[in-house]
């Protein structure tokens, strides 16, 4: 790959098509699946939309990693989370959804990965110079991005730049997504 690309103009040459190749006949398993009018269906349904969603971004980013001198390590860190995650969804989606995708049918639990958007304020307001706010920024960066917290700061910075590009590009899509529906 020629180092004089941005990877966000090759991310967004390919990303697109990949992400939507996944997403969409994932979604319409997710509602094929859902029975109208139960009990706590709506969140069961959340749920299942927000693992397909972050799925999609993790297989699609990792379809595209071998472009990228530096991989995607933050991709298969998400696809290992989601892999592991220990909240049960119905068998069925997950045979159809990511049975079909993976070649396999492994994956059995999902739930919600949640990663704070900011550091505790507690321990901004005890943090004082530029030193202690950088190991903080980085700390913050460790925990949102997927994988951070078993990266050296040099990586943890390579990785980012593909992973916010990836996140603008999945955002984007399910705007148009919903603007669509």
């Amino acid at each position: 790959m020629d180092s004089n690309v941005p990877i966000s103009t090759v991310l967004s040459a390919v990303f697109p098509s990949k992400y939507i190749a996944y997403l969409i006949p994932a979604l319409f398993e997710v509602s094929a699946s859902t029975r109208s009018g139960e009990v706590g269906e709506e969140e069961a349904v959340k749920r299942m939309v927000r693992f397909v969603v972050d799925m999609a971004l993790a297989v699609s980013a990792e379809e595209l990693e071998p472009r990228f001198e530096t991989g995607f390590a933050w991709s298969r860190a998400l696809k290992r989370e989601l892999e592991q995650d220990p909240f049960y969804v119905e068998e069925r989606l997950l045979d159809s959804v990511c049975g079909q995708r993976n070649g396999s049918s492994a994956v059995r639990t999902l739930s919600p990965i949640f990663r704070p958007l900011s550091p505790d304020s507690q321990k901004m307001k005890d943090s004082s110079g530029e030193d202690d706010d950088l190991h903080q920024s980085v700390r913050t960066l460790r925990r949102i991005l997927p994988g951070g917290k078993r990266m050296g700061v040099s990586e943890l910075i390579c990785q980012l730049e593909s992973y916010v590009a990836c996140l603008e590009l999945q955002v984007g899509i399910l705007r148009c997504l919903t603007r669509a529906c």
